[in-house]
C-alpha cells in the first residue's frame, strides 16, 4: 500500500513541476518612445537620467503599466560629451506583463 501511495505522489509531483509555474509575456507597444537626459558629469549618470526621463514619457503616453525600462524592447542609447558633460537619449518599446 506505501508502495502505491509513493508512486502517487512521486507521479503527482512530476506532473506539478512540469507545468509552467507563471507564463508571462511581455505586451509591446509597436512605436519607441524616445527620451532625452540631463547634462551629468558622468555617464552613469548620464545613462540613468535618460531612462528617468523615458520611464515618465512613457508613463505619459501609455500609462503607468508600461513605464518599465527593464521590460522594455529593442533599446538604444545613444550619448555624447561637451566640455566635461554627458548627455544620453535613450529610445525603446514600452512593454508590460502579459498575464
Amino acid at each position: 500500500m506505501i508502495g502505491k501511495v509513493g508512486i502517487a505522489v512521486t507521479a503527482a509531483l512530476l506532473l506539478v513541476s512540469a507545468a509552467p509555474v507563471s507564463v508571462e509575456a511581455a505586451v509591446c507597444k509597436g512605436s519607441k518612445v524616445s527620451a532625452l537626459g540631463k547634462w551629468h558629469s558622468t555617464m552613469f549618470s548620464a545613462r540613468a537620467s535618460a531612462r528617468i526621463a523615458w520611464k515618465r514619457k512613457a508613463r505619459a503616453v501609455y500609462g503607468t503599466k508600461f513605464n518599465t525600462w527593464w521590460r522594455s524592447a529593442n533599446k538604444s542609447y545613444g550619448c555624447w560629451s561637451y566640455n566635461k558633460r554627458e548627455r544620453c537619449r535613450v529610445k525603446a518599446r514600452p512593454c508590460r506583463a502579459g498575464f
